[in-house]
């Protein structure tokens, strides 16, 4: 009887870096090899949330949603030029360290506690982070040895379940986290199952590559950004929220050829005709777009209403070469694939009778503005379900419902 291992591969490049690798990267590339999931990079110093209490918030609340759907977060502080790896700082964080974010909470202080504390706000936004080491803790407020914990009596931390111990683990309120931190990364776990409970979400998988005359770069370059690899999804009715994720093959790895530093990456998403089927040659309407960056992926996500739409990933500057995998997680369907053809190609008629077959050399859209006096269909009085069929040339092509 022979004997066999059974493996799930996860949907991972097969150009990944050996563990070896991670050591020096981004936390968050290291997240996404080890779990398969997708990663969020923000800049916390450049993103402003400091002095931005909306901000500030909102980041938190992001934060606490990731969590509640098992998200693996974990920050840093940048090292600036000059410093030496794992500088500690007088504060006891330690710069171009990698510190897990286990808890995230927000915590609603007793009036009592309130007067003890000086406090005019009963509400706290704190974090829990872990320091891999087991030692070297934050040293501020709320750490572990503060006087904070110390006007807070022992029964009331046990009611909110909070423990202090030397153990590398430490608590900071979020103002204080965003003054000291300069990055987060959000690890997700897309839930791509059909049988769970949890929200799930359809996935679409595309390996691809920059090469050539398909490395056209960004946007700013017009006469070359078209040239990339192009790939359409829908939004079958309603609003959905839509996710993507763009990696690039990692030139550190030992499987990669391309050796060198991270291309500064990105993506643009167009709105499209209903019936797309061949590449865009005109730049359409910009729905969304992500900052351009060095790091080895981006993450976007998106609210996004019903329609057709041509997502663009591309290097920053043009005739940069480099695979990438490009991944659309969708609420729905999103019938996702890439676009191939320029356009429509000799069909069996036009082989047998190629004097007669002419390639296309010009391209209409109808744009559908408003429609009036519509004859109800039914006794109730409701309205009808208008949708327009154009014909051309022999040729018809029908929207759905609007």
């Amino acid at each position: 009887m022979s004997s066999g291992v059974l493996c799930w591969r996860r949907p991972m490049p097969s150009w990944q870096a050996p563990t070896r690798l991670w050591q020096g990267g981004q936390t968050g590339d290291a997240l996404v090899d080890f779990t398969g999931g997708v990663n969020e990079a923000i800049n916390i110093g450049e993103g402003g949330y400091e002095n931005d209490e909306d901000k500030k918030t909102e980041l938190f609340e992001k934060m606490v949603e990731a969590q509640k759907h098992k998200a693996m977060i974990s920050c840093s502080i940048a090292l600036s030029e000059g410093d030496a790896p794992e500088k500690q700082l007088d504060c006891g964080l330690i710069k171009g360290h990698a510190y897990a974010i286990t808890d995230i909470r927000k915590m609603s202080l007793s009036s009592g506690l309130m007067s003890i504390l000086g406090r005019r706000s009963g509400n706290l936004m704190m974090l829990k982070l872990r320091n891999p080491w087991g030692k070297k803790e934050w040293n501020g407020a709320w750490s572990d040895q503060s006087e904070e914990w110390k006007k807070v009596p022992a029964k009331e931390r046990e009611k909110m379940n909070i423990k202090i111990d030397d153990d590398g683990d430490f608590w900071m309120e979020l103002h204080d986290w965003v003054h000291w931190f300069t990055d987060v990364s959000l690890c997700r776990q897309v839930n791509t199952s059909l049988l769970s409970l949890q929200k799930n979400w359809h996935e679409g998988t595309f390996h691809g590559e920059w090469k050539g005359r398909s490395a056209g770069g960004s946007v700013n370059n017009r006469e070359t950004f078209l040239h990339n690899p192009q790939y359409v999804f829908k939004v079958p009715h309603g609003e959905a929220e839509v996710m993507l994720s763009l990696m690039q093959e990692d030139p550190r790895s030992a499987l990669s050829s391309v050796g060198g530093k991270n291309f500064a990456i990105g993506f643009y998403i167009m709105k499209v005709e209903e019936n797309r089927e061949y590449r865009l040659h005109v730049i359409q309407e910009k729905v969304g777009t992500v900052t351009f960056t060095n790091r080895r992926s981006v993450f976007g996500l998106f609210s996004l209403n019903h329609g057709t739409y041509v997502v663009v990933p591309s290097t920053f500057e043009p005739h940069q070469e480099r695979s990438f995998l490009l991944r659309i997680f969708s609420e729905r369907s999103h019938h996702a694939k890439e676009l191939k053809l320029e356009a429509p190609e000799r069909g069996v008629m036009g082989v047998l009778c190629c004097c007669l077959w002419r390639r296309p050399r010009a391209l209409v859209t109808v744009h559908l503005e408003n429609a009036h006096d519509l004859k109800k269909q039914d006794m109730t009085g409701a309205g009808a379900d208008p949708y327009c069929i154009v014909k051309c040339g022999g040729q018809k092509a029908e929207t759905p419902v609007i």
